[in-house]
């Protein structure tokens, strides 16, 4: 559903997150999470998941979805209600309310995290 991130002091400094607050929403729609390689870096972390985002050298790995237009969250939600409802405490109507809220946030947020991740690329890390 939608929830909040939390950017770690190394990820307030990032490049990747230049712009962003220190604290955001996300829309988190997964039942998985990784481990950050030995060396890498903690970008951002959140209670339900330690690893959010992490930057190893020129390589960054993100967690939650900024990627996913609140249209698009609808439609997964309408194909993965089921999974969601039956793997956690899903509240579909707190989901919709919160994704119609946060909507104007998280295009905000992709389209600057696009920007970032290109200025990174480009940086020669």
């Amino acid at each position: 559903g939608i929830g909040t991130v939390d950017l770690t002091d190394e990820g307030k400094s990032h490049p990747l997150f230049t712009g962003f607050t220190s604290t955001f929403p996300v829309l988190q729609w997964h039942g998985y999470t990784f481990g950050i390689p030995e060396g890498a870096t903690r970008l951002a972390t959140n209670a339900h998941c330690e690893n959010q985002a992490f930057v190893y050298g020129r390589t960054a790995g993100i967690q939650f979805h900024l990627d996913i237009p609140p249209l698009l969250a609808r439609e997964i939600y309408a194909e993965g209600g089921e999974w969601a409802r039956s793997h956690s405490e899903f509240n579909e109507g707190a989901y919709l309310r919160a994704l119609d809220l946060t909507a104007p946030d998280l295009e905000r947020q992709f389209a600057q995290l696009l920007d970032n991740f290109l200025a990174f690329a480009k940086m020669g890390v």
